[in-house]
C-alpha cells in the first residue's frame, strides 16, 4: 500500500479520461512546482508552500498529457510486475533472456539450494511452505542467485570499460537501488551499480556501467558528458529506453512483503 509522505495530501486531477490521485507536499524551502510519476504509475507532486492552491491546479493541468503518458505507462509496468509468479514455471529475466523456474519440494526445511543450468533454475523448497510464504522462499534464493552473479560478473565488466575510457575507480559497489540503475561519487571515485542490471541485455547492463564510468571524467549530466557517453555507446538512448519499457520486469516484488 501506497503511504503518502509526510507533510502531504492526497489530491485529485480531473482530466478527460477520469481522475488521477497525487499527492501534494508543501515545503517552504522549494521554489517552483515539480511532478514526479513512479516507475508504477503513481503521482506526486511538490510545491513552495505558499502557492495558492488555484496555481497547482493551472499548472497540473497544462501538464495532463505529459501526467496521463507516464501515468500509463506506470501502471502497465506494475501489472507486469505483480503478473510474475514465483512459482514452477514461472519466467525471470537473466542477461535479457527469460527461463523458467523449476520447482523441486524438498523435506529438509533449512534447504536453500538453487541451480542454474543455463536453460532454467531449479529451486529446492521445504515441502512445510505454502502460499505467500512459499514464493516469499523462492524469491529470497532467486535474489541471492542474482547478488551473487552480480558481484561476480559486474566487477570485470568495471574493469574492462576502466581500461576504454582511462579512468580509475577507487571502490566499485554493487547493492539494491530502487530509483537508480547506478551512481557515482566523483570525489571519492566510487562507482555503486544496481545488481538488477544484470538481468539487462549485455549491451544495456554496459550502456549502465559505461555511464557511471563517465561520471569520473564529466560529474554531471552536461553535453559534454552525454557526448562522451555517445562515443563509446552511440545508440545509448535506445538502450536507455529499454530500461523504462521493461522495467516491470525488473522490479522483482517479494510476494511475502505486503505493499512492497
Amino acid at each position: 500500500m501506497f503511504l503518502p509522505l509526510k507533510n502531504a495530501a492526497m489530491e485529485k486531477l480531473p482530466t478527460p479520461r477520469g481522475e488521477i490521485a497525487y499527492v501534494l507536499t508543501r515545503s517552504r524551502g522549494r521554489r517552483r512546482i515539480s511532478i514526479t510519476v513512479t516507475h508504477d504509475g503513481r503521482v506526486q507532486v511538490s510545491a513552495p508552500f505558499s502557492t495558492a492552491e488555484k496555481d497547482i491546479q493551472n499548472f497540473l493541468v497544462q501538464k495532463t498529457r505529459w501526467i496521463e503518458k507516464y501515468v500509463a505507462r506506470g501502471r502497465e509496468q506494475k501489472k507486469i510486475a505483480d503478473e510474475q509468479k514465483f512459482k514452477d514455471g514461472g519466467e525471470f529475466l537473466f542477461q535479457g533472456q527469460f527461463y523458467p523456474l523449476k520447482i523441486v519440494p524438498a523435506e529438509n526445511s533449512r534447504i536453500r539450494k538453487i541451480d542454474f543450468n543455463g536453460e532454467k533454475w531449479t529451486v529446492e523448497v521445504p515441502t512445510a511452505l505454502a502460499g505467500a510464504g512459499r514464493e516469499a522462499f523462492i524469491h529470497d534464493r532467486l535474489i541471492e542467485w542474482y547478488r551473487r552473479q552480480a558481484e561476480e560478473i559486474l566487477g570485470g565488466i568495471v574493469f574492462q570499460y576502466s581500461r576504454v575510457l582511462n579512468v580509475k575507480p577507487e571502490k566499485i559497489t554493487v547493492r539494491t537501488q530502487k530509483r537508480l540503475w547506478g551512481s557515482c561519487n566523483f570525489q571519492k571515485k566510487a562507482i555503486n551499480l544496481n545488481w538488477k542490471i544484470i538481468l539487462t541485455p549485455p549491451e544495456v547492463r554496459d550502456y549502465v556501467v559505461i555511464h557511471e564510468l563517465c561520471h569520473l571524467i564529466h560529474h554531471n549530466h552536461s553535453a559534454v558528458f552525454w557526448n562522451k557517453v555517445a562515443e563509446f555507446v552511440p545508440n545509448f538512448k535506445a538502450r536507455r529506453k529499454w530500461l523504462k519499457d521493461n522495467h516491470g520486469y525488473l522490479t522483482l516484488e517479494n510476494p511475502g512483503i505486503a505493499g512492497n
